[in-house]
């Protein structure tokens, strides 16, 4: 009985598990919003966080009857300031439920006392890169949408007509379009599991690189998309929260130090370099400079050593990584664009290819046997 017992309890606990991992990867951009307008209304209103936590983890509840990520988020947040344990702090927590653009920014407010100005630049923040994952996935879903149709349309073609037009038409007769069809068919019947199969790997490979892909070869893959926007979109977070921590008086190598303890295995990598190089006697600009990765790009270096000079550097640095964003999200824009117009030429291409391969098929029917 007491057996039957412990496993209970164990299967409550995975089920509990797995229902706030299940939020924590549905906690999209407009939840996340949602819940830094209500935090930011309390803390104007003039409620402690601890306050405005409890109330948002009462009022979402619904007096403790229902859970969901507002909730569950509250109720860690709070377990966390009360607790500050490692692997229990706040920051953990952050970084558990957070992009870490956003996670970082919010560890800074509480850091500072300026949590109000973090929430501000985390709701701009979290809406623009919401635009911009939109506008990615655009990217990633056309292609797959117009390959998905000419496989379907080669298959329809490979299992219906040529079997029939073998028996009609010796495949020695096969010529021009018509011929070029029917080896497309073979390599989709012999290959096309293949094919599928490498594609999903390469996809799966890029993925991965994209945050963790650190040696050698990554200087040259940041100048290609999608890693080069992926470059583009990191040094805008980076910018943006550096100048958030030296508006709030922390100085650059600890500013540096507290993004790396939210960055990617990529980011950790240039942010080490640039820290180096900063205790070395280098000034921010020069540091980015020296470390050789051209992060965030070698324009976006060159406009940072005229912007920390003088008085007034931490918000230049804060608005210049703003306009850094726009810029991310016009480089996605125009890689949608080209994409888009690739996959349309290449359809009509195909569109004309079957049409011919139809009206020789119609010649060689016509032709007496």
């Amino acid at each position: 009985m007491r057996t039957t017992g412990c496993t209970g309890r164990w299967q409550m606990i995975n089920v509990l598990q797995v229902q706030v991992w299940l939020q924590r990867q549905l906690f999209l951009a407009q939840a996340r919003v949602q819940l830094y307008e209500i935090l930011l209304l309390q803390l104007r209103n003039r409620r402690g966080v601890d306050t405005a936590l409890e109330n948002i983890r009462e009022v979402y509840s619904k007096g403790g009857t229902r859970s969901n990520a507002h909730t569950q988020l509250a109720s860690e947040a709070l377990a966390a300031l009360a607790d500050n344990r490692p692997g229990h702090r706040i920051e953990d927590v952050l970084r558990r439920w957070l992009p870490s653009n956003e996670a970082a920014l919010l560890h800074t407010g509480l850091r500072t006392g300026a949590l109000e100005s973090s929430l501000e630049q985390a709701i701009v923040t979290a809406r623009t890169f919401a635009v911009i994952r939109s506008a990615t996935l655009q990217c990633i879903a056309y292609p797959l949408f117009f390959l998905a149709l000419m496989a379907g349309i080669v298959g329809t073609f490979s299992s219906e007509v040529m079997p029939v037009l073998l028996k009609i038409v010796p495949e020695s007769r096969l010529t021009g379009p018509l011929a070029f069809m029917h080896g497309l068919s073979q390599v989709v019947n012999t290959y096309g599991l293949l094919i599928l199969l490498s594609g999903l790997a390469v996809m799966a490979l890029i993925a991965w690189s994209l945050p963790d892909y650190t040696a050698g070869g990554r200087r040259f893959l940041d100048k290609l998309p999608p890693w080069s926007v992926y470059r583009t979109l990191q040094g805008a977070a980076f910018l943006t929260n550096m100048g958030s921590l030296m508006k709030a008086q922390v100085n650059q190598a600890e500013s540096l130090l507290i993004l790396q303890g939210f960055a990617s295995p990529w980011l950790q990598q240039r942010i080490a370099a640039t820290r180096r190089e900063l205790a070395g006697g280098a000034s921010f600009g020069e540091a980015l400079s020296r470390t050789g990765y051209g992060f965030p790009s070698e324009d976006a270096i060159a406009h940072i050593r005229l912007l920390v000079i003088g008085d007034g550097a931490a918000e230049a640095l804060a608005r210049f990584g703003e306009w850094w964003i726009g810029e991310a999200a016009r480089q996605v824009a125009l890689i949608t664009l080209l994409i888009k117009a690739f996959c349309l030429l290449t359809m009509l291409m195909f569109i004309i290819t079957m049409a011919l391969a139809i009206e020789t098929l119609q010649s060689l029917l016509s032709l007496p046997a």
